[in-house]
């Protein structure tokens, strides 16, 4: 029995672990969703993904700390790929230093990044999943 091409969304999958999730995404022949807050970085990862095997894959040019390009870029995933089964909450940031030198914008946009983004992917793509009744799972 062939296992069934699932929709995945990788968030942060223009580079480092999001990226090679999103590659071995591909690899197993799935239609993968790469999110990215660097369009140029997701469109890359998009064209490996269709090399390295993806029965589908679409760059989305996404800053998860924003719920409006979350929304939108759910939505364009279902709409190009299909129902979504997974997703993988990667996008994060390191923008530290020492906390008596770090500017209070600095601090707030990791947390928007790195804990708004993990929140507002979960809502978003549990949203779908549970709309089309999917056995699908979210990684954090």
């Amino acid at each position: 029995m062939s296992t069934p091409v699932r929709t995945i969304v990788v968030t942060g999958g223009g580079a480092g672990i999001g990226r090679a999730v999103a590659m071995q995404c591909a690899a197993r022949g799935d239609r993968v969703a790469v999110l990215d807050i660097d369009g140029p970085a997701a469109r890359d990862a998009a064209a490996a993904a269709l090399a390295a095997g993806a029965a589908a894959a679409l760059a989305v040019e996404c800053d998860v700390s924003r719920e409006e390009c979350v929304a939108r870029a759910f939505e364009e995933t279902a709409a190009d790929l299909g129902p979504l089964y997974g997703a993988f909450a990667n996008a994060g940031m390191d923008a530290g230093g020492f906390v008596h030198e770090l500017p209070f914008e600095t601090w707030r946009r990791v947390l928007d990044t790195n804990l708004t983004g993990i929140y507002l992917t979960c809502k978003y793509a549990l949203q779908q999943i549970l709309k089309t009744g999917s056995p699908g799972s979210i990684v954090c």
